[in-house]
């Protein structure tokens, strides 16, 4: 028994020294540490702002949530296309690139609408527009430039998962994320107590973060060669994606469906205090997602190589 445990011990231990255990750890720490930092600062946040300004930003955080399911599918599917050609590095260029240009066309595609739809949804939706002073509404309007990049940003994330530095990736979201808090935090206290305030760190981050990602991946590719990309790249890019599309899509809307509809029924600050218990509850199901993260290109990575076994024919070496 005694020597059984010692054994399970070291295996703990070999794990947490491979790749795949600094990625599930790192990831599992990334959720508890960007969940906890919001959960934690939520009271400072409620104090500071006022329930009114608080719903102002839970509405601004269902907009986005909103536009973030375009998203539905290319999440699914880039860290496994990373995986394949993770040791061809001319290859694994070209499908950042088609994924970094399909990631900036949605969340164009996503800004533009959200900018002209506002108007209607302010006065038909959240709260038939009485509540909202000017200042509320030029939120709206900056919280789909966070949108902007911040989706953006989704390719150099699936970049870095798809090459299992999934470290890397978790570290610079928790150092980013804890700079927009702090930032947040010392506008709403020391400038204005308005949403205006807490959003105006929080787009400027964003914008630092995605730039600074991508040149960091940027970098580490300078010496690979970008191979021509066609428009037959991209068509299959977009049915390979469609197929995921819509059994994720419905998933993602049932999750996103009751803060879609109470802001036409609530009032702004009872749907803020409807946002703090509903995040509460979706963290706790967010618990396998560190898993999926770290095995799924770890597994793409490993069937890649068999297959390279098998058609080099050295399994009957």
């Amino acid at each position: 028994m005694r020597n059984r445990n010692f054994f399970q011990i070291a295996d703990f231990r070999d794990l947490l020294k491979s790749q795949l255990g600094r990625n599930i750890l790192t990831n599992y720490l990334s959720v508890v540490w960007m969940g906890g930092l919001s959960i934690l600062l939520i009271p400072f946040y409620l104090r500071f702002l006022g329930p009114q300004q608080w719903g102002v930003v839970a509405i601004c955080m269902t907009l986005q949530a909103f536009f973030n399911l375009l998203d539905a599918g290319l999440s699914q599917i880039m860290p496994r296309d990373v995986a394949r050609v993770a040791h061809q590095p001319n290859v694994r260029l070209k499908i950042f690139v088609i994924y970094q240009r399909a990631y900036i066309g949605l969340a164009l595609g996503g800004f533009v609408l959200g900018q002209f739809s506002l108007p209607w949804l302010i006065e038909n939706w959240f709260g038939s527009g009485k509540s909202f002073a000017p200042e509320a509404i030029w939120a709206f309007h900056l919280v789909l430039l966070q949108f902007l990049f911040q989706f953006s940003n989704n390719s150099n994330i699936g970049y870095w998962n798809g090459m299992q530095m999934q470290s890397t990736a978790n570290i610079r979201q928790c150092s980013f994320g804890l700079i927009k808090h702090l930032g947040a935090l010392s506008c709403v206290y020391f400038w204005r107590a308005d949403a205006i305030a807490y959003l105006i760190p929080f787009t400027t981050i964003a914008i630092i973060e995605y730039l600074s990602n991508l040149y960091s991946i940027r970098s580490s590719l300078r010496e690979s060669r970008l191979d021509p990309i066609l428009w037959m790249d991209y068509k299959k890019l977009g049915h390979e994606a469609g197929v995921l599309l819509v059994g994720v899509l419905v998933g993602m809307l049932a999750s996103q469906m009751d803060r879609i509809v109470l802001p036409k029924y609530v009032d702004v600050a009872s749907f803020g205090i409807y946002v703090i218990v509903a995040n509460l509850g979706l963290a706790v199901m967010q618990l396998q997602q560190p898993l999926i993260r770290a095995f799924l290109p770890r597994i793409t990575q490993d069937l890649e190589e068999n297959k390279k076994i098998h058609s080099d024919g050295l399994l009957w070496e």
